[in-house]
């Protein structure tokens, strides 16, 4: 986390139809997709939209706090965002008869702990934040009465050429506070991975500039699925459903869900 950003572009459209939560209509298969902290459902539209294509019903959710302002973020908290999700999970449970949780980075955490508390059919990870690749994260609790609010760390892949930026909408920093949550949401989900029984696909960037390498590594043998994909990619931000490889990711979920789900 930086405290001043280098050059920001304009404060993003939160009008934008690609920030409000979706639902398209497909097959008996559907699949819940979470975006992260401080995101929203632009980063994982097109995914969405790909899955859908391919014949499963999808649900994008916003969680609480986002898409609107960082000030109403941080009269938001973990339990907010975790039972939005639970409760977009039932709707789908309730009307199909296979559903899988997806989710990136916070939402892939949250992905987790749905799939350890709840019957699911697949486990979608792209970037779970379980570990932080930075330290710094671990004194939230101090760090935020020096710097309430840092910005984002840039990384250079978000110029690359085949980086879907349009679709790249989310806070451009982060109230340090919130980062408590995350952590909750770590302690609640990490110390229960045997729960996870249904096949997972993890997907990470060598280049995830927030997310620890280790990460993968912690879900194949914490989890006791026989079916644990890794797909690593050298394109991609930690923001990777909109990264360079996406194609790459939506082509390896397709055939992951066909192969494993139905």
């Amino acid at each position: 986390m930086e405290n001043k950003p280098k050059k920001k572009t304009s404060a993003p459209d939160f009008k934008d139809a690609k920030c409000k939560p979706f639902y398209l209509e497909g097959g008996s298969t559907a699949v819940l997709l979470i975006h992260g902290f401080t995101g929203s459902p632009a980063h994982m539209l097109p995914l969405g939209e790909a899955l859908n294509a391919a014949g499963y019903t999808v649900r994008g959710i916003l969680l609480p706090g986002h898409a609107e302002t960082v000030a109403a973020m941080s009269r938001t908290d973990w339990t907010e965002w975790l039972g939005a999700s639970e409760k977009a999970l039932k709707k789908l449970r309730d009307s199909h008869e296979k559903v899988v949780v997806g989710g990136l980075s916070m939402g892939g955490l949250i992905a987790c702990r749905l799939a350890e508390t709840h019957p699911v059919n697949g486990l979608l990870c792209y970037a779970p934040a379980l570990k932080f690749r930075r330290a710094i994260n671990k004194f939230a609790p101090v760090v935020k009465h020096l710097f309430p609010y840092m910005s984002w760390k840039t990384n250079d892949r978000l110029r690359d050429p085949g980086f879907m930026k349009e679709y790249n909408i989310g806070y451009l920093g982060l109230p340090v506070a919130k980062v408590e949550d995350l952590i909750a949401l770590q302690k609640q989900t990490l110390p229960e991975l045997s729960k996870i029984k249904c096949p997972a696909l993890i997907v990470q960037s060598r280049f995830d500039e927030q997310v620890h390498r280790d990460v993968p590594k912690t879900l194949c043998e914490g989890i006791s699925s026989s079916v644990r994909e890794v797909m690593w990619l050298t394109k991609s931000p930690h923001v990777c459903t909109i990264g360079a490889d996406h194609e790459e990711v939506f082509d390896r979920t397709i055939k992951f869900l066909r192969a494993n789900v139905g």
